[in-house]
């Protein structure tokens, strides 16, 4: 295993130097699918498999991923973090692969489009259309899990809000990893928070922010769910580190849910790298996380 001090010196000194220091997306993406590669490999028992959803309102590719007897009777849906610029199979299926074992399900990863070649709303239109596309396949609102993480997290919760305007079943429960859910970047982390962030660096997370925001307003609530509302929403688990620039907006969606009247788990960490579950299997904490999310979403199946 992996020691704590080992996995934030790499990422305080190695990743967040290099994230800040690469602007060319094309580079940027190389480099962090190469890293991917090489720090997050698939194990033999996982399963990946390449699907497309379609639903009435549109299509989007997805990946299956799973490990030995995964159910199909309930489903995870995935929306994988990456500052909606980065992120695929290479980066995120292996843990999503552990995440879905540890509940017992398979999960389907969206394989949403990618800013800067495709800005809002692209991205939580590609989720709309995964959600639609499962509830087409048979699959019922509480048959599904919603699950992401940093990105990902964020467009959980606005994916959320979507279908309360739609009208659509809402799905059983909610997990969000270190959840970006404010893409004004107005919450008190995102100044308190710049040294004390072991990974992500502040540049970084706002050029992603412009590649997807454009010109729309980042306060509007298809953008940034805690400027939004929840109306009697399902069960939700959010982790986050205390440390993280991401931080406020876990602090803002967890009242917010529970003020909606949602029941939310929520798990505060200290001294730990954003979405560190990426180092399942070779770092405690991260193993640790994973069968905390697995015992909440198996107590809701």
């Amino acid at each position: 295993m992996l020691s704590r001090r080992f996995v934030n010196a790499h990422l305080r000194y190695g990743t967040k130097p290099l994230m800040a220091f690469l602007r060319d997306q094309r580079k940027l993406r190389w480099t962090a699918g190469l890293y991917a590669k090489t720090m997050f490999p698939a194990s033999r028992d996982m399963s990946f498999a390449p699907d497309r959803l379609v639903s009435g309102s549109g299509s989007v590719d997805i990946l299956w991923c799973s490990m030995q007897a995964a159910s199909a009777k309930k489903v995870i849906l995935y929306l994988h973090g990456g500052g909606f610029t980065l992120g695929d199979e290479i980066s995120h299926g292996a843990m999503v692969a552990r995440i879905a074992g540890e509940v017992g399900l398979r999960a389907a990863m969206v394989d949403y489009r990618l800013a800067p070649e495709h800005p809002y709303p692209a991205a939580i239109d590609d989720a709309q259309y995964a959600y639609e596309g499962l509830l087409e396949r048979g699959y019922a609102g509480e048959d599904i899990i919603l699950m992401g993480d940093s990105a990902g997290g964020g467009l959980v919760f606005t994916l959320l809000q979507r279908l309360q305007r739609l009208g659509l079943p809402k799905p059983l429960a909610c997990v969000a990893i270190s959840p970006w859910g404010d893409l004004s970047m107005s919450g008190a982390s995102f100044s308190e928070n710049i040294a004390s962030d072991i990974m992500l660096p502040i540049g970084w997370i706002t050029r992603g922010r412009d590649a997807y925001v454009g010109d729309h307003d980042p306060k509007n609530s298809d953008l940034s769910p805690v400027f939004g509302t929840f109306d009697a929403p399902p069960p939700s688990f959010l982790v986050v580190a205390k440390d993280e620039l991401l931080a406020s907006d876990s602090y803002a969606l967890r009242d917010m849910l529970r003020d909606a009247g949602g029941e939310v788990e929520f798990h505060e960490e200290e001294n730990l790298p954003h979405v560190w579950t990426f180092y399942h299997g070779k770092f405690a904490p991260a193993d640790q996380t994973i069968r905390q999310i697995g015992d909440f979403a198996k107590r809701h199946v």
